[in-house]
């Protein structure tokens, strides 16, 4: 239907139009945080009203751009809108303990890349996906480093140069291989049909995996580890759909289409083509897990991990196969609510405890086991615990390694997660275990910042709860 490209500029210009409200921010807090809440639920509201829509959105008079509503697109929308739902409500009681001089600044910048990160996730079209893309990494720069630290301000300039050199590095598959497609839609591209040997088609996708390096695949992963001095919404946002996750479905949607799971699975059998690209995800994961275990600092442990959990998505991508598909989908899910979570948990005892350190986060633990529970239950999701959502993704991914007799990524997967589970549960034990410190006076959690905490873990409860429906909805 003609009409259906407004919906998608609802939800993208939405929030920008949020940074008009920004002046009300001093003498009408009330009004501004009531403006910023409802944008991401006005969005939520538009995306359950319109659904699923699996032809292609084109623009009128711009044939450039093609945007989409599919299950991918859908799914990735939503997740950008609930985190930024979220992290405005995070961010209400966090600001007063952080940067306060720099709230609309701040909030400027949020908008601006959530913006970005929705246009990325809804493009339908290889051009639309590469120009917003790129776009969503400018935006995130300043929030970096808003700090202002040397430490904030190199880490800005390390993420620029990871991901906007590589980016540019899209520039060489796009001008080779897809000039005559860059426009088309996603569903209307076979790579098949380029008239392309295996090798080229594998280096295609080489290109392109490195391209995005918001994915973070060695060699250009280090940039995530050291964004962790960022402010923890900023942290939590980048680690989860606000940059990494947009270019994992970016990736997923050209595997998927352009690609196919029969071709896909045709290149990764041999280790020359492709195959070896799972290995290098399944290096990548174990890697950073151990990096994870052996940093003393929460935010840097759970940023390694995030590093580890992509490799894991992207290995499941280039499997291709119908249960790799559905875990690569899931896992985006599951991980990107779980681990903004936890980079919450971690901003709320360096708010009210001044340290991120797990040794001395231990010590605050027993004062401490709301936040603590929290933990538990997000990092045994994402480590893949059973009865836990996160074991659904990574059950799946088991499965499609044994299918695809990827013996080498099971091995990996099986490794890194054992290291989930070594570093998550010092903190879990410590909650239990130990005892409180004598004449200690606990700090009470700030309303706004518990209730972010709070219903972040419901959500992932409520989808452990319903994961036979999670999983009925996403089978491709």
């Amino acid at each position: 239907m003609t009409y259906q490209f407004l919906y998608v500029f609802a939800i993208v210009l939405l929030p920008v139009v949020s940074t008009l409200f920004i002046i009300f921010k001093n003498n009408h807090r009330g009004f501004f945080y009531t403006v910023s809440l409802a944008v991401p639920l006005i969005n939520i509201g538009i995306l359950l009203s319109v659904g699923v829509i699996d032809s292609p959105i084109f623009v009128p008079h711009l044939p450039f751009f093609v945007f989409s509503l599919d299950r991918f697109s859908y799914m990735i929308t939503l997740l950008i809108n609930l985190a930024l739902f979220l992290t405005i409500l995070y961010s209400m009681s966090y600001l007063r303990y952080n940067f306060e001089n720099k709230k609309k600044e701040f909030y400027f910048y949020l908008y601006l890349a959530t913006s970005a990160s929705l246009a990325a996730g809804l493009a339908g079209n290889i051009a639309t996906l590469f120009l917003f893309y790129m776009v969503n990494i400018p935006t995130i720069y300043p929030l970096i480093r808003l700090r202002g630290s040397k430490a904030s301000n190199k880490a800005a300039r390390i993420y620029v140069a990871s991901t906007f050199i590589p980016g540019l590095l899209l520039i060489i598959p796009l001008t080779w291989y897809f000039s005559g497609n860059i426009s088309l839609p996603f569903q209307e591209i076979s790579i098949q049909k380029m008239g392309i040997t295996d090798f080229q088609a594998s280096l295609l996708l080489f290109f392109l995996m490195i391209g995005f390096s918001k994915t973070c695949v060695a060699p250009f992963h280090y940039w995530l580890p050291i964004t962790s001095c960022a402010p923890a919404p900023v942290s939590g946002l980048i680690h989860t759909v606000g940059a990494v996750q947009t270019a994992c479905i970016g990736i997923f949607k050209i595997a998927f289409y352009i690609y196919g799971s029969e071709y896909l699975g045709k290149l990764n059998s041999n280790f020359f083509h492709t195959g070896w690209l799972i290995y290098l995800c399944g290096g990548t994961a174990v890697y950073t897990a151990y990096r994870a275990y052996k940093t003393n600092d929460l935010k840097e442990r759970f940023s390694n991990s995030t590093v580890g959990q992509l490799s894991y998505i992207l290995s499941s991508i280039l499997i291709g196969s119908e249960a790799s598909f559905l875990a690569a989908t899931i896992h985006i899910v599951t991980h990107s609510i779980a681990k903004l979570n936890l980079f919450f948990i971690a901003g709320t005892f360096s708010s009210l405890f001044n340290t991120t350190k797990a040794s001395e986060v231990a010590k605050f633990a027993p004062h401490a086991r709301f936040l603590v529970l929290a933990t538990a239950i997000c990092g045994l999701s994402i480590a893949g615990f059973p009865l836990f959502v996160g074991h659904i993704s990574k059950d799946l991914m088991v499965t499609a390694d044994l299918q695809n007799h990827n013996y080498g990524a099971l091995t990996c997967l099986v490794i890194g997660s054992l290291l989930n589970y070594i570093y998550i549960f010092p903190i879990i034990k410590a909650g239990i275990m130990e005892k409180k410190i004598p004449n200690y006076v606990g700090k009470s959690i700030p309303l706004s910042m518990k209730l972010a905490i709070s219903f972040s873990t419901f959500l992932i409860l409520i989808t452990s709860y319903y994961s036979s429906w999670l999983v009925s909805w996403l089978k491709l």
